[in-house]
């Protein structure tokens, strides 16, 4: 694994790689609040047939801060596009976990003829807004701003944010925890550890995207498309039956004994069969739309 940096429109992006630049080029996208290290474990294997590149989001790990609030959807698809371009890559597969799922498939909707081929973990758009809804939440997000954004919880020791990974990540491995502990935080001239993250990401988002507007990308994509799902996780509530009937070709599989962060708690399976789907087999998934009716009933 390897840390580099490139300086984008108005930040400096960090982003790490993994692999032979000459292999066929493969995008790993985080998820929110979340660091592209925990995808060490799952690129290491994929880095065997792969060039793999996972970017820090802006405001995430060791990537920059944004000015004011630069945390919305266009920024990262911008800071994507960017990135992209800086690699010199013309096609390229994709893969992206929940947050980084939904910005995979805006940006394969946006740029349909780039991306070969798409993962999803845990990707499933958005919440149920209303247009209703809107003026309470900027209202939060102004009362917020004004506020100012409130300083992260430190932790005396590495062990206590291990800890906590432990009780999210029961299936994970000891050594995968430290690393991920290791990479989220960063020490303080005072001793204490806190997390990498800008607080101001926990500001309420002031632009409500509706899931209509997440399917009107859908549409637009034509690879093939894989959708992982952890089977123990709480956000297996959010299927509905119809809500990826816009991507008819996409294909599922549920990993066992995995949460919401599915290729951190099994990163064997998970690696195994996005490399399958890549190269073009199968293997053990099946139609999306057949999973969703079989966990929805």
């Amino acid at each position: 694994m390897q840390t580099q940096r490139v300086q984008l429109s108005d930040i400096e992006l960090a982003y790490l790689s993994w692999g032979d630049p000459a292999s066929p080029p493969l995008l790993l996208l985080h998820g929110y609040l979340d660091v592209a290290d925990v995808w060490n474990e799952v690129a290491t294997q994929l880095a065997r047939d792969f060039f793999v590149v996972a970017p820090h989001f802006r405001g995430h790990g060791d990537s920059g801060w944004g000015d004011g609030f630069a945390y919305l959807m266009p920024n990262y698809l911008l800071d994507l596009t960017e990135l992209v371009e800086a690699l010199g890559w013309e096609t390229f597969s994709l893969v992206g976990h929940s947050m980084g799922g939904n910005c995979a498939s805006l940006w394969t909707g946006t740029f349909p003829q780039k991306v070969e081929r798409l993962v999803l973990l845990e990707s499933f758009g958005v919440p149920t807004w209303t247009p209703e809804m809107a003026p309470d939440r900027l209202l939060t997000h102004l009362q917020e701003r004004m506020q100012g954004a409130r300083p992260h919880r430190t932790f005396s020791d590495l062990e206590d944010i291990c800890a906590r990974l432990r009780r999210d990540h029961p299936h994970a491995s000891q050594q995968a925890i430290a690393a991920l502990a290791k990479a989220r935080v960063r020490q303080g001239e005072d001793g204490l550890w806190r997390w990498k993250h800008d607080p101001r990401l926990r500001w309420a988002n002031p632009v409500m995207y509706l899931q209509v507007q997440f399917e009107a990308f859908w549409e637009r994509i034509s690879c093939p498309v894989l959708q992982l799902l952890g089977e123990e996780s709480s956000f297996l509530a959010w299927l509905e039956p119809p809500l990826f009937a816009v991507i008819p070709q996409m294909r599922g599989r549920v990993i066992a004994q995995a949460g919401h962060a599915l290729h951190f708690d099994q990163p064997v399976e998970v690696a195994s069969s996005v490399r399958d789907f890549l190269q073009g087999k199968e293997g053990e998934t099946s139609a999306f739309s057949d999973i969703v009716a079989s966990l929805t009933r």
